[in-house]
């Protein structure tokens, strides 16, 4: 990526916190019809396609990022957030046993490495994301599979900080190390931080069957119209509002 795309790439980012989505979205066009072998194009407006709820047009996009990988890769997603946000698509329209199975292929193949993850904390997110599948489901086997992979990550050397560090303290909230008066704290006061941390306080909350306490940080997670959230790389504030 070169230092232009890079300008257009924040250009596009500031229409989309302005709520200039058809701008954001024309750029994009544009570039892809100049770049048309581009997949990072066609995932970006993966992204925005699936940041406005269009659920078809942002899975056809990531299909054909997948078709223009390079050999090495072909046949693959880039990273988990990618596989994360197909799984969104599913669950939104109401394919929920199809949400769960990306999720927990994408799990799977964290604890295994062949997955490259977006963020340092080693595709956490991801279990987080079928730890939401898993409750709404019941499906105790996947709670499990969640359970495994960040104790596995716990115990990794590639974590030397103990995961202490963000998004570290969804793995400590999830096997219940801290309360969810540390969690919010340590999410630092950063408003996609805590769009985590309340979406891991609603799935605790359901699981306990406090469906109030569910819906109050489900909205908590993801205001309504705050477009601030919208980051390439973090799919939480996409997923459906159930209240």
């Amino acid at each position: 990526m070169d230092k232009t795309d890079k300008q257009q790439g924040a250009l596009r980012h500031s229409l989309v916190e302005q709520g200039e989505f058809d701008r954001a979205l024309a750029s994009l066009d544009e570039c892809i019809e100049k770049r048309p072998r581009e997949g990072l194009l066609f995932r970006e407006r993966a992204h925005l396609h699936l940041f406005l709820g269009q659920t078809q047009q942002a899975r056809s996009d990531f299909d054909t990022t997948v078709q223009l990988a390079a050999p090495a890769r072909h046949g693959r997603l880039y990273s988990d957030s990618e596989y994360n946000a197909i799984g969104i698509t599913y669950w939104m329209e109401g394919h929920r046993e199809m949400a769960l199975a990306f999720w927990r292929y994408t799990t799977r193949m964290l604890s295994m490495n062949r997955v490259s993850y977006s963020h340092v904390g080693g595709g956490i997110e991801a279990g987080l994301m079928l730890w939401f599948g898993a409750v709404h489901e019941r499906s105790a086997d996947d709670i499990e599979l969640v359970r495994t992979f960040y104790e596995k990550r716990l115990a990794s050397n590639l974590w030397s900080h103990n995961l202490t560090d963000w998004p570290g303290p969804i793995v400590h909230f999830f096997l219940k190390h801290i309360d969810e008066v540390a969690l919010i704290e340590k999410a630092s006061g950063q408003s996609h931080n805590l769009c985590k941390a309340h979406f891991a306080l609603a799935i605790r909350a359901r699981e306990l069957r406090r469906f109030a306490a569910y819906r109050k940080h489900l909205k908590l997670a993801a205001p309504e119209n705050d477009e601030t959230l919208y980051d390439f790389y973090n799919v939480f504030p996409y997923f459906p509002r159930e209240i």
